[in-house]
């Protein structure tokens, strides 16, 4: 007989236990590299697709883009804008683009004030009616004036009658004296009294003189022919002595006073071509020279006075209107632009822009679109409104004047209307 072999109890229960107590932990560890393996298969498949897509992603077209980006803003409602085209010197051709604001007067202007007082008792003329020289314009009371140039006439001519009696006197006395028919003393006495009678009558002509002038400037005259520009007192009213009376302008040629800039001054002389428009009608204009120009500046302002003669024979413009000269002195070739035409685009500190509109057909004969491009310009002298543009403009081409600011590279336009750059700029 086999021995029986007792194993202890405690032994056999610890074996048991432990190894319930390793199984867990082994199906936990298996659990975790199971997921670590699926973790970095899964890296690899997303890894494999993104180097798949990369290869067959297709190279970006340039034109591609702008294709996508035409069709983008074509589909964008266009923006409302104001444009005009940039012409030479502002639309016209061969005068400077530099502008002088005057006012313009007749060639001669008079104002005529009552050298004597007197009631008005008659007006000839009316306001703006067309005089000559010496027309009676006012005709002031004149009837002591008469009275007095009688009383004058009459005084002459007793004057007269008793210089021609002295005279006859002393003829006879000297033929008297020759014959030794009256002494040295009578014959000097008789001298004396014609001597009298010739001072009597030069004084009495002098006096008539002196009435006719006074009865004269009973009537109002015009110094010259042109036109009566104003009246300021009624009938039956009674202005003061050297109180203006009337005014009388000649505008067959007008005077525009300008003034000129140092530089200006340099480049512009006497005998200058200008054309000249009025305000509010740019679209007529007039020939005008430089009449005259101060050899010296203003001591304060620095500028020189310059006179222009604007011809105006068939009397279109008045006296008076403020008018534009533009000279064709070549001051700039460069066009000129208003200074809302400026664009200033964010990031770039120191540049400007103006917004060119070219036309874009659609594919309709009976409309266009317009698209807006950003044009970098290098900027000029200030003038006026205005700003000249040394480069990066051409003539010709159409510039948004009214809502540049807003717009953006390539953006579609609609034009509200069509201006000129004459009717901006001053």
């Amino acid at each position: 007989m086999k021995p029986i072999v007792n194993v202890p109890e405690t032994n056999s229960h610890e074996m048991i236990e432990s190894r319930i107590e390793t199984a867990p932990k082994t199906r936990r560890a298996f659990s975790d590299m199971l997921l670590l393996k699926s973790f970095f298969a899964l890296l690899l498949v997303v890894g494999a697709l993104s180097c798949s897509s990369s290869k067959e992603e297709p190279v970006s077209n340039p034109k591609d883009k702008s294709t996508t980006s035409d069709k983008n803003v074509s589909s964008e409602p266009p923006a409302p804008v104001v444009i005009s085209r940039v012409t030479q010197q502002a639309g016209e051709p061969g005068y400077g683009a530099k502008q002088f604001t005057a006012v313009a007067n007749g060639i001669r202007d008079a104002s005529i004030d009552a050298k004597r007082p007197g009631r008005i008792v008659a007006i000839d003329v009316s306001l703006g009616e067309a005089v000559e020289v010496g027309q009676t314009l006012i005709r002031l009371d004149s009837v002591l004036d008469r009275l007095a140039v009688d009383a004058a006439l009459a005084g002459k001519e007793s004057a007269e009658a008793g210089r021609s009696k002295a005279e006859r006197d002393l003829k006879r006395a000297e033929e008297l004296f020759a014959e030794s028919g009256i002494s040295q003393s009578r014959l000097e006495s008789v001298r004396l009294a014609f001597q009298v009678a010739n001072a009597t009558y030069d004084g009495a002509v002098a006096e008539l003189g002196a009435s006719k002038r006074q009865l004269a400037e009973t009537r109002i005259v015009a110094p010259f022919a042109g036109e009566v520009a104003r009246l300021p007192y009624e009938l039956g009213e009674t202005p003061l002595p050297g109180g203006i009376v009337a005014e009388v302008t000649d505008r067959s040629e007008l005077v525009a006073e300008i003034f000129l800039s140092e530089e200006e001054a340099q480049v512009i002389s006497v005998g200058s071509k200008a054309r000249v428009t009025i305000a509010g009608d740019a679209q007529r204009g007039r020939d005008g020279v430089l009449r005259a120009l101060s050899p010296k500046g203003n001591e304060v302002t620095k500028l020189f006075k310059g006179e222009v003669v604007i011809e105006n024979r068939d009397l279109l413009l008045r006296a008076g209107v403020t008018c534009r000269v533009r000279f064709a002195a070549e001051m700039t070739e460069s066009p000129i632009v208003p200074l809302d035409a400026i664009v200033e685009v964010e990031g770039e500190v120191g540049s400007s822009f103006v917004v060119v509109v070219a036309d874009l057909d659609d594919g309709t004969s009976e409309s266009k679109v317009s698209r807006a491009s950003l044009r970098r310009v290098t900027l000029g002298q200030r003038i006026g409104s205005g700003v000249s543009i040394v480069s990066g403009l051409d003539f010709g081409e159409r510039i948004v004047v009214k809502g540049a600011q807003s717009l953006s590279d390539n953006q579609p336009v609609r034009m509200l209307k069509e201006v000129s750059l004459d009717s901006l700029l001053n």
